[in-house]
């Protein structure tokens, strides 16, 4: 180096000189190496996807193994940045993706995930996955997100997203008929806050009218964030590890079974979270976990708008189940309701849990301000609190009937 030379023929101009030199030799290097940009997809190779981009914001996704009209894709990295898209390109007779990550970190999803036609779109990554506020879908199918190992075929043939290399390519023109957690059962973060392309609303994370959202993992966590399915199905589940989940298909997208679960997790919305089911009919809503926080003006929500009766909400949770606001701090009331708008009758609502409390700006309601009757309210629970305000009820506006509220319960207290 410079300042070495120098040194030989001068060891006090070395003595003078060294501190600075050192400072410019390392100053000069820093500039001369350029950034190094982190490919936010990438293909691992296990199966022919590649993934093409001109600005490592925007991704294109080809090819994948096709076998019938489903679509195999394999990635060792997937997330999004902001403002950033992932597009899958795929054949428009395509039926289903199946997207699996298999390098050990989590997807962070902050854009537009898209493909061609009415596919549905599968993602697993045992790792984790977060939706950001950015983070939309625009997909004609439904959409499942999981953060099991593997998902299961009917056929016996398995998706794994652990060990890839260790298989040769599968194929299968099958249906999924489960998944399967491994040795952890990572979350699922849901913050998205997208307005919907149609109209100003704040939608978050939206299917087509009548498709499915479903999500499964271990804790969900919505901060702030949201899910709507239009006249659709949601579908939330919290599980533990080692945990094998049904997947039984319907018209439209699936709905899942858990049948000898040992450990259940948490799904928890706050600062003003929600998941709606509005639109012509009030759709369908499942939900199972083992506590279920429903916080700071939070809302889970059915209603229908239209003429086609209202499906179920179905909440289930092996511990507890908290609708609660504080209203020094929230402007909005913590709530799961049903609602009739239109001439058609309204969901019922069903709750089973060992403790259930409402309390504070916050409320459990089954409502009719159409024609439309409101749906039954059951509340099948060990011990009930309704305190400092919560309420429990039905009203009517129109001539609709009022709700059906039905409570079996060991104690029940109300404050």
């Amino acid at each position: 180096m410079l300042w070495a030379h120098q040194a030989t023929n001068n060891e006090q101009m070395n003595q003078a000189i060294r501190p600075c030199s050192i400072l410019g030799t390392i100053l000069l290097f820093s500039f001369a190496i350029p950034d190094v940009v982190t490919a936010q997809i990438s293909s691992d190779g296990s199966v022919s996807t590649t993934v093409t981009t001109n600005d490592s914001v925007n991704f294109l996704i080809e090819n994948g193994e096709r076998a019938g009209s489903n679509l195999f894709h394999s990635f060792s990295k997937f997330s999004i940045p902001t403002g950033g898209e992932a597009f899958f390109n795929n054949a428009t007779d395509i039926a289903n993706i199946f997207s699996r990550v298999t390098g050990g970190s989590i997807s962070n999803i902050d854009g537009l995930i898209r493909a061609n036609g009415s596919a549905n779109l599968f993602l697993i990554n045992p790792s984790g996955i977060s939706f950001g506020k950015n983070a939309s879908l625009s997909i004609g199918g439904s959409f499942f997100a999981t953060t099991a190992e593997k998902i299961v075929f009917n056929d016996g043939i398995e998706f794994k997203a652990s060990q890839p290399e260790d298989e040769a390519p599968l194929l299968t023109i099958n249906i999924p008929m489960g998944v399967q957690f491994g040795s952890t059962a990572e979350s699922i973060v849901i913050q998205s806050q997208a307005i919907s392309p149609d109209s100003d609303a704040t939608v978050g994370i939206q299917v087509e009218p009548g498709q499915t959202i479903a999500l499964l993992g271990g804790n969900l966590d919505f901060p702030g964030g949201g899910l709507t399915a239009s006249a659709g199905r949601i579908e939330l589940g919290s599980v533990g590890p080692n945990s094998v989940v049904s997947v039984t298909p319907l018209a439209q997208g699936w709905t899942m079974g858990y049948e000898g679960i040992a450990e259940f997790g948490d799904i928890n919305l706050t600062q003003q979270a929600f998941v709606i089911t509005n639109g012509d009919s009030g759709g369908n809503i499942e939900i199972q976990a083992r506590n279920l926080n429903v916080k700071s003006g939070s809302r889970i929500n059915a209603h229908t708008l239209g003429k086609t009766q209202g499906g179920i909400v179905r909440i289930r949770a092996t511990e507890s189940i908290e609708v609660s606001a504080n209203p020094t701090v929230s402007s909005t009331r913590s709530n799961l309701s049903t609602r009739v708008f239109g001439t058609a009758d309204g969901n019922d609502l069903m709750i089973q849990t060992k403790e259930l409390k409402v309390a504070g700006f916050a409320r459990i309601t089954a409502s009719s301000i159409g024609v439309g009757n409101a749906g039954d309210v059951v509340l099948d629970v060990e011990r009930l609190q309704v305190l400092d305000g919560g309420q429990i009820g039905s009203a009517t506006v129109r001539s609709g009937d009022g709700a059906n509220i039905r409570v079996r319960a060991q104690s029940i207290e109300i404050s």
